[in-house]
């Protein structure tokens, strides 16, 4: 952990590693945070945080990396500032109650001198906690139970998938057949024309022996 960082924000990031892991709490470079106001003073630190509430069989459902912006004077004269830096599994809706209840926190714990990450983490895991994924073929919302996460990041409903697969495997079975009759076509037409020579040759030779 950087050294200039003030011991109470310091003490803080050792209280939210010990909440969700040493892995998961990260400093990143201070020069980069997700701010729109490029004139803003660069701010005392910029946090990651990953969080990751809803499993199903114990594979990640959803998956949410939390961008927190401690500016000049947190945390009894500025608040924080979160952003989603990257999710999976979830949508807008999903991502807006995250920002809003990380709004509602800083208005109801920020500007105190204990600072407010931990209550604005948990406000924030709460709304995710809350927040369902949605289903990348028929775009509704799913429940954890409902749904199913795949390696590609997706997430289905277990019916819509079992329909999708069963639409593939009705898709296959009619190339196949198709194949099949074109295969059997082409045999019938080969043979077709291996009996019209046969016929000829006939044809032919008894010509000749009746010359």
């Amino acid at each position: 952990m950087p050294s200039d960082l003030p011991p109470d924000i310091a003490e803080e990031l050792e209280i939210l590693r010990a909440i969700y892991g040493d892995d998961a709490v990260r400093l990143v470079d201070k020069a980069t945070p997700k701010d729109d106001d490029d004139s803003a003073s660069p701010p005392l630190a910029v946090l990651h945080v990953d969080l990751e509430p809803l499993a199903e069989e114990g594979a990640q459902l959803v998956f949410v990396t939390v961008s927190v912006s401690l500016p000049e004077g947190y945390p009894s004269k500025a608040v924080p500032k979160a952003a989603i830096d990257k999710s999976r599994g979830i949508g807008d809706v999903a991502i807006e109650a995250m920002i809003e209840a990380a709004e509602q926190a800083v208005k109801v714990h920020g500007l105190q001198d204990l600072g407010c990450l931990a209550p604005l983490l948990s406000e924030m895991k709460d709304a995710l906690g809350k927040a369902v994924s949605e289903c990348s073929i028929c775009m509704m919302d799913c429940e954890v139970g409902d749904a199913v996460f795949v390696a590609c990041n997706c997430v289905f409903h277990q019916a819509c998938l079992d329909q999708w697969r069963g639409l593939k495997d009705k898709e296959k079975c009619s190339k196949a057949d198709a194949a099949t009759e074109s295969i059997k076509s082409e045999r019938d037409s080969l043979e077709r024309q291996r009996v019209e020579a046969d016929e000829q040759v006939e044809e032919m030779a008894q010509r000749v022996f009746s010359a």
